[in-house]
């Protein structure tokens, strides 16, 4: 029997949906529970298995597409169906851009939600027979894996390999636009969460889901696809050469480890070599020869990443923020972090909070 959560605007339209005669016995989808607001619909998700969402776009509380974005970004539900009396190409394009199953007219009929039902079903048995065989027929795995080793690694330029299957992929679907959006962004959101599972510390400096938005979709433009994800992968892959710059030598790769999770500890090179059990002089001798930056400036540029992050998301007063990086003089961290940003502590709070990240002038 397949669990099904229904999430409606207002009780009339569920006990509609509910009365129709598609449900339990009559198929394998019962209706476990009802809500009538998106945070409660995540709550609902978040502690309770479900196998199928069917929520309205204009729920209460948070929207049904920020509820679909959440449900596949937690990966808390295989399928989700937007019901809307909104049925333009552009939300229908978006909403499975998201990641939905189907987008169906408010209020359907019986012969339509049966007509769903039985694709669902069918989705559903495909989902488990790849879980079960560990193969995906079609998904370009193995660039997911090439690409995002190779971002780590410091291969350079993983926008190539990405438009080159970016390529073939809409060659293969070229009569079917939407399924070949909906790969194209599975490939890339792989790339992205592969990326940031295999070095959690990017957690540390830039969010997720600063990779994840899909904004390029608001261009209104089909080369947005086309430009927006490369443009993305080049900017992680900047990402990981700035605070995790490339060298084949064990130590000092343990040594960039260390201070990337451990911002807000003593990072005197004395310190972490005592603490790793690392030779103080080797390192101190070999960390500016092999990697071109002296020590102490890469501990800089690693700790203001740190507070840029802080500031973007987080309410923590300047002065809170010099504590926990170990800053005793607030005026000589806004010195420091000027000098790397162009910009003070609060006016880089002030034009991240407008919508400009100075991350991206280079993109206005």
């Amino acid at each position: 029997m397949h669990r099904v959560l229904l999430a409606c605007t207002i009780e009339y339209n569920a006990r509609v949906l509910s009365a129709l005669s598609v449900w339990e016995p009559l198929s394998d989808f019962k209706i476990e529970h009802v809500v009538f607001d998106g945070n409660e619909a995540l709550e609902q998700l978040r502690s309770h298995s479900y196998d199928l969402v069917i929520t309205e776009l204009d729920i209460h509380g948070i929207d049904g597409l920020h509820l679909l974005r959440s449900i596949k970004e937690e990966d808390l539900c295989p399928l989700v169906v937007i019901l809307s009396d909104t049925v333009e190409f552009t939300y229908v394009r978006e909403s499975l851009m998201f990641g939905a199953f189907d987008y169906v007219k408010k209020m359907p009929d019986a012969g339509t939600v049966r007509e769903l039902l039985n694709r669902a079903g069918q989705e559903l048995a495909v989902k488990k027979e790849q879980r079960n065989s560990g193969v995906r027929i079609g998904y370009p795995s193995a660039e997911t894996n090439e690409i995002a080793t190779g971002i780590l690694a410091h291969q350079g330029e993983p926008d190539k390999l990405f438009l080159q299957t970016f390529d073939n992929i809409y060659r293969v679907k070229k009569d079917d636009l939407l399924e070949g959006d909906l790969l194209v962004k599975e490939f890339y959101q792989n790339i992205i969460n592969q990326v940031f599972k295999t070095a959690p510390w990017l957690h540390h400096y830039v969010s997720i889901t600063h990779f994840q938005q899909l904004d390029y979709f608001w261009a209104g433009n089909g080369d947005g696809f086309r430009e927006y994800f490369p443009r993305r992968l080049r900017e992680l892959q900047e990402w990981v050469d700035r605070l995790y710059p490339k060298t084949e030598d064990r130590n000092l790769q343990q040594l960039l480890l260390y201070v990337l999770n451990h911002t807000e500890t003593d990072l005197r090179l004395k310190t972490i070599a005592d603490q790793m059990h690392l030779n103080y002089s080797y390192l101190s001798t070999h960390f500016a020869e092999k990697l071109t930056i002296r020590f102490s400036e890469y501990v800089l540029r690693v700790k203001m990443a740190r507070a840029a992050f802080l500031l973007e998301d987080t309410e923590l007063l300047i002065y809170e923020i010099c504590d926990l990086l170990s800053y005793q003089d607030t005026n000589y961290f806004t010195r420091q972090f000027r000098k790397l940003y162009q910009l003070t502590p609060t006016a880089y709070r002030e034009e991240h909070r407008a919508g400009i990240s100075v991350m991206d002038y280079s993109y206005l």
